[in-house]
This record gives C-alpha cells, structure tokens and sequence, in this order.
C-alpha cells in the first residue's frame, strides 16, 4: 500500500494534478484528460454465497425499515395502512434505494481499506437535494452522475475517514426529471386510440363501479379489450395522471423519528439517521393530493378485481388507489413485468412477489402464489423461421442494471462491452456489413 492515491468521487475535474495517481470506482475514461493517470478499484471475486449473503442482509434491512415506516407515514397522515398496503406504494422505491446505497457503501469502505488514498475529490452534498418526487424520478436519478457522487458524498461523511477532501459544488441543486409522456404503450394506432378515448367516456353515464380494472397489462391491445368484453363490461382506457408535485416540507420530515433501538448494524444506521430527507415526496408531502385523485372518480369504487403488469411500478395515484382497494379484500393480480423475473437475483426479491394476491408469470412456476402463464407480449407474433442469408444480431447485456447489482462493478460491465466491439470489429467486412 505504498503508493499514494486519491480516490475521485466526482465528474468535475478541475482540480486534479496531473502528478497525481487517480482512483475511480467505476469508469470515467472519456471523462479525463490523456495526461492524467488514473486506475478503478479492482473489486475482488466474490463467491455464490456471499452474492446470496449480501441480497439477504438488503432484505433484512427492507423489512426492518418497512416496518417502522409504516407507523412513521401513518402518524403523519393520520391513517391506519397495513405493511402491505405501504409496500405496494413505497416497495419499489426503498428496494432500489437501499440496493443502489448498500452498493456504493462497501464499495467506497473496501477502496478506502485496500488503498493508500491521501485525498478524495467529492461533490458537497450539503448543496444537493438527493430526494425525489417519485419512483421513476429516484430511479432515473440513480443514473445520474451527479446524484451518484452527491450520495458517496453523504456515505463519505457518515463513514468519517480521515482523509483531505476536496469539495466541489454540484452543477444543480437537485436532480431534473425529463419531460415524460403519459400514454398507453399498447396503443399504437392514433385512430384506435382516439376511438376508445371515446368510448371511455361512457364510464361517466355507465354504472362501472364493479368494473374489473384490467389496466397496461402487456397484452396486446385488442386481447386485453377482448378480456375486459369478456367480464361483461365496457372495454375502457384507464388515464395515468401526471400529478404536479409540490416542494419539499422539511417541518413535515423532521416529525420522522426513526428508531436506533436494537440497530446495530453500521448501514442500517446510516438509513435511519438520513431517510427522513431522502423519501421521495409522493409519499410525504404530495401524498395527501395523490390519495385524493385516486380516491375520485378514475377507477371503480369496488372493482372484480385488479389487474395490472406495468402500473404497480410507476404510477403513483394507481398504487395508492391499489393499497386503499387491498383492504376491501379486492383481489390484485399483477402480470410479469419483464425477462429478468425469476432470471436474476435482484428480481426475485421484489415486492410485488409479496403483495399480489397471485402473479401470472411468462411460463415459470415458482411458489404456489404464482401463476405459470406465457409471454403476454408475443401472444400474437407469428412465428418465424430461420433465413440463413439473414442478419447477424448481437445482443448486449443492458448495462443499467449494474448500478443495482451486488454481484457486479461497473469497469467489468465495461469490459464486457468493449470485447463485444472488438469481436464485432474483428468479423469479416460481408458479415459486419450485416450485423445488427
């Protein structure tokens, strides 16, 4: 451990010398100038058990912080949800945020042990609001360079090494959510669209009280009309709504008191001490209105039943409306929401897995909750067969799901696709010509 390093937390590299020996924990090659010598944290192999020990201590610690979370967001809004109700609104979000945290947090700890690092560049997250409005929000943040390093930031702090920081101010003050658009993805035809639109509004001359809600469920368009004709009522659009979403109200989140009884684990400690100011907005201050919209006259006061393969993730009015339904016994069924269910580890510990009254897979049968069925998006696909003059298709691995992963670092993710290219570089100019 003789030679020095300083370990770069940041993508503001003003300050670096050129004499330097930096450290990253990821890669940032196209980020540094040619002169600077850097080198990532070279994390070693782990075996199969401490992967399954690692996702049962961020289970365990779920749990833990789920349980005292209800009672803190009940006291708040004076309601009395039970833990399944709040997993279904908040599940999702404290998943990924303790996934993304406990990830960043041994991997900062083990660079800060393994090496002999004299100076960490940081960005202040004193001047950085990581909190945000809703799932998809937190989730498209943790992707964000900036609102990473505002959380090693944090991490660094709470760790307390004694090592000179140099800090630098965030560019923003908080991450800034893409301008989405609210639509139904099975809808591609403008027409068809419009027709049903139309049709729609008979909901507010029809009794659809008792209505299934079979909303964006992957099937195809005109099956998922054709399974709402066959309930013996109207096949409706059920709208997603943009909710406008109101400041942050920091008197409301220091009335969170999380308890440190019992707590001893360091982590665990470090997400009681700052999640009051890191819970998303939906659940605090904006709650309030979302339970009301959901509350309204969009859904059926007492559907069949719910069904649902995309909604139970980002739409926040939807999962409130769910949670509120839950308790009148209505059933809630949610679809398979991808490839990864049941494929990699992360997915098999999600919350929906818990909270639905059954889930319908793409064919697996893995616990007596779930539902062998098949692939909803391919169900009217013709099949096709092999062209052997046709198109090479090489298919990479999706890189988003490293930032979660606790089986992985980033500069192998890295390497994998730069192999990738290189095996794609080196064809034969008539096959790279037609490869895809």
């Amino acid at each position: 451990m003789s030679k020095k390093y300083s370990l770069v937390l940041t993508d503001n590299f003003e300050k670096l010398e050129k004499t330097e020996n930096i450290l990253t924990l990821r890669p940032q090659i196209a980020n540094f100038d040619r002169d600077i010598k850097f080198e990532t944290v070279s994390f070693p192999e782990i075996s199969k058990k401490e992967i399954y020990d690692r996702y049962n201590f961020c289970e365990k610690t779920f749990n833990s912080l789920l349980r005292d979370l209800v009672i803190e967001l009940n006291s708040i809004h004076k309601i009395d949800y039970s833990q399944r109700s709040w997993d279904i609104i908040i599940g999702k979000w404290l998943r990924d945020f303790i996934l993304i945290s406990y990830k960043n947090y041994f991997q900062i700890d083990y660079a800060l042990k393994n090496y002999n690092i004299n100076k960490i560049y940081s960005i202040d997250h004193k001047n950085y609001d990581l909190a945000a409005d809703d799932t998809l929000s937190q989730v498209l943040s943790m992707w964000n360079s900036e609102w990473l390093f505002s959380l090693c930031s944090k991490l660094l702090d709470y760790l307390n090494y004694k090592k000179e920081i140099v800090s630098n101010l965030p560019q923003k003050s908080f991450f800034i959510l893409p301008k989405k658009k609210i639509n139904n993805e099975n809808i591609k035809n403008k027409g068809k669209k419009l027709f049903f639109k139309i049709i729609s509004l008979m909901k507010y001359f029809v009794n659809t009280n008792n209505y299934a809600v079979i909303n964006r469920t992957y099937l195809p368009f005109i099956n998922e009309k054709m399974l709402e004709l066959k309930f013996f009522q109207i096949p409706l659009i059920w709208p997603e709504i943009e909710v406008k979403y109101k400041d942050r109200n920091q008197n409301l989140r220091s009335n969170i008191k999380f308890s440190m009884k019992n707590v001893i684990d360091p982590f665990e400690n470090f997400l009681r001490i700052n999640l009051p100011n890191l819970l998303p907005t939906f659940v605090l201050e904006n709650f309030q209105n979302i339970k009301k919209i959901s509350n309204g006259n969009l859904y059926p006061k007492k559907p069949k039943f719910i069904f649902t393969s995309v909604s139970h993730v980002y739409d926040e009015v939807f999962k409130v409306y769910a949670a509120n339904q839950i308790k009148n016994k209505i059933p809630y069924f949610i679809g398979q929401h991808g490839n990864n269910l049941f494929s990699i580890i992360r997915c098999n510990r999600l919350s929906e897995l818990n909270y639905s009254d059954k889930l319908i897979s793409w064919g697996i049968k893995k616990d007596p909750k779930v539902i062998n069925g098949f692939n909803f998006k391919t169900i009217n696909h013709r099949k096709r067969s092999f062209n052997k003059n046709g198109k090479l298709l090489m298919l990479l691995e999706d890189r988003t799901d490293a930032y979660f992963a606790l089986y992985k670092n980033d500069f192998n993710e890295q390497k994998q696709i730069e192999t990738s290219i290189k095996i794609i570089q080196s064809l034969r100019p008539d096959i790279k010509k037609n490869t895809i």
